[in-house]
């Protein structure tokens, strides 16, 4: 999925019509959903995989590694992948 629209034409709906009804049923953006859940699915991978940050964020969704870096800071507080990493390991976290 690569935007709005695209989740849209696939719903056969209007892209305001969806944008509208998603916010007012569950209290977010579409758009934002859709980025929580591709950096809740890197962080998964970061946790289980061994995979390059850069492929993380590849098979997450993201065209480039700036709008993933960008996004993964915006819904961990400013840490960055390597870091959330480091730190899940260091706990002993796994998903």
């Amino acid at each position: 999925v690569e935007s709005v629209a695209d989740i849209a034409a696939a719903l056969k709906l209007h892209p305001k019509y969806l944008i509208q009804t998603f916010k007012r049923a569950y209290h977010i953006g579409l758009w934002d959903y859709v980025l929580r859940m591709r950096v809740a699915h890197a962080q998964r991978l970061l946790l289980t995989t061994d995979e390059s940050v850069t492929t993380i964020a590849l098979d997450s969704g993201f065209a480039t590694s700036s709008a993933f870096y960008r996004a993964f800071s915006q819904f961990t507080n400013g840490m960055k992948p390597s870091g959330f990493r480091r730190l899940g390991r260091d706990r002993g976290t796994t998903l």
